[in-house]
């Protein structure tokens, strides 16, 4: 009798194959989301992922995980790029797919910052409409679309890129990410790589 393949080893097979796209990466998440959730979402009064969100007519995000705890909600911006390609420069530098990575992500919270009803509305609309409201008096919301819609419910946001992975980082390059981390400006986004994904769906099993 075949044994079935764990679902933290077919990640695993498919992050370690060079051939593999951006887009198959995709696929599979978008097929498996309690990875994406367990690796980004922070509470558990309410968690979901949602796979390319749009954000107004122009910008879309690959993948946003929505959260609450009783005193806010929280979104995760998740922005993909090739597990296969590397952070750094042998200099140091940036590679410029982290680069591109970084730009993509600063423009949806820019975005953000100029639509933030707009935004609201993207999160409502998210949600299904039985969804209880997580952190208001239910004499204020009983619904959470009412609950993000409204200008007074606080939502944090945090954003992230996930690129390349730690697992095959020299000891140079990880100096160069610690540097990076420690010097991140607040509201900026985490770089992650694929390894985090992978402890989520091992920790799934």
């Amino acid at each position: 009798m075949t044994t079935p393949i764990r679902l933290s080893e077919k990640l695993r097979i498919l992050l370690d194959d060079s051939t593999t796209t951006e887009r198959q990466v995709h696929a599979f998440l978008k097929g498996h989301k309690d990875i994406v959730i367990g690796a980004f979402a922070t509470s558990w009064n309410y968690t979901n992922a949602f796979s390319e969100v749009q954000l107004g007519a122009d910008l879309s995000v690959d993948f946003l995980v929505l959260c609450a705890n009783s005193g806010q909600w929280i979104v995760n911006l998740v922005e993909l790029k090739s597990p296969s390609v590397a952070l750094y420069s042998t200099t140091g530098e940036k590679s410029k797919a982290l680069l591109l990575v970084e730009r993509q992500i600063a423009q949806r919270i820019d975005w953000r910052r100029t639509n933030e009803q707009a935004f609201r509305e993207v999160l409502a609309k998210l949600v299904s409409r039985d969804a209880a409201a997580q952190c208001s008096n239910a004499s204020v919301h009983i619904k959470a679309r009412s609950e993000l819609r409204d200008p007074h419910t606080y939502i944090a946001m945090h954003s992230h890129c996930l690129i390349g992975r730690s697992s095959t980082l020299t000891e140079r390059e990880r100096d160069f990410r610690r540097t990076d981390d420690q010097s991140r400006a607040w509201g900026s986004p985490q770089v992650v790589t694929y390894d985090r994904l992978l402890h989520s769906a091992a920790r799934g099993e």
